[in-house]
């Protein structure tokens, strides 16, 4: 199933606020910034938006955007492990996925298989979890 592009998460200023006013769920290679808003303050469309930011700490481009496509791309498939945050929606959901590379060792990139469980843990910590 396709992404919409209200789902998405573009805008500077959307990645500044969930930054600034995010709760954090960690995995071994992903993080992510979760935040609950109303729908007129920050997205309008869709229940549960969705954003990938991967820091210039991996050094090479192509890399960068690899790793990008493996998250989008597993959450696109664990879509569906979130819907019970965008049944009892009436605020909207906004997670946003980064990339954690450990300091001091060599950068390695992650396979599809990592990546996923790694997300799947992330949405059980979030559905446990009681976010703000």
């Amino acid at each position: 199933m396709k992404f919409n592009k209200s789902e998405i998460i573009k805008k500077k200023k959307y990645f500044k606020n969930i930054y600034e006013r995010g709760t954090e769920f960690s995995g071994k290679i992903l993080r992510c910034l979760v935040v609950r808003t109303e729908p007129n303050e920050m997205f309008v469309k869709a229940n549960v938006v969705f954003g990938v930011s991967v820091g210039r700490n991996v050094r090479l481009a192509v890399d960068r955007n690899r790793i990008k496509r493996l998250v989008r791309e597993s959450y696109r498939r664990n879509r569906n492990l979130i819907k019970p945050l965008s049944e009892k929606a009436t605020c909207t959901t906004a997670m946003l996925f980064t990339f954690r590379q450990k300091r001091g060792t060599i950068f390695r990139l992650p396979t599809f298989n990592e990546v996923e469980n790694d997300m799947k843990n992330i949405i059980n910590q979030i559905l446990d979890g009681t976010i703000n």
